[in-house]
């Protein structure tokens, strides 16, 4: 009866360590997508305040890409 009892705890906490295994792996991938998430909010700040023209070496021209072609 002592065994079983004690076989079952150990059954329990087997599963308890699992369960916090895959907490530990979901939380990893979370801190993964939040530095990716945050890699791509400073590019986005930093293409936001690039120059959007860009200079014709023999020519005054300039080409505007916000532009629409055609115009």
């Amino acid at each position: 009866m002592v065994d079983e009892l004690v076989r079952d705890v150990y059954e329990r906490l087997g599963a308890i360590g699992e369960k916090l295994d895959g907490i530990n792996h979901i939380r990893d991938t979370a801190n993964r997508a939040e530095d990716k998430a945050d890699e791509a909010l400073a590019s986005t700040k930093s293409a936001h305040h690039r120059p959007t023209t860009i200079g014709v070496s023999d020519s005054t021209q300039a080409m505007d890409y916000n532009k629409p072609k055609g115009d």
